[in-house]
């Protein structure tokens, strides 16, 4: 990827979503092209102050500056998952983490 690029994650988020797992907020119309809120964020820690029943996507790119080894986690009071590829391909990413 190109330095000269934005470096960051997008980031969806739907509201009033009444699913309280991935397999039926993927079932919702308006998921994954219309969501509420679109936005560019620049880390993975966020909290979504006194709201319920919302879903959100955080996606991108990483590009590691050296190789080596890493820690992913991910937490969520109702279900998440992480998915993670190692190349550019989303058909290559593959379930690594999940909560609910």
């Amino acid at each position: 990827m190109d330095p000269a690029v934005l470096q960051g994650l997008n980031h969806h988020i739907w509201v009033n979503i009444c699913a309280s797992s991935i397999a039926l907020i993927c079932e919702t119309p308006l998921f994954p092209n219309v969501p509420s809120y679109r936005r560019f964020i620049s880390t993975t820690e966020y909290f979504w102050p006194d709201k319920k029943d919302f879903a959100q996507r955080v996606f991108g790119y990483l590009q590691p500056d050296e190789s080596g080894f890493y820690a992913f986690a991910i937490s969520s009071d109702d279900s998440s998952e992480l998915w993670l590829s190692k190349d550019q391909h989303i058909r290559n990413s593959a379930l690594v983490a999940h909560v609910g």
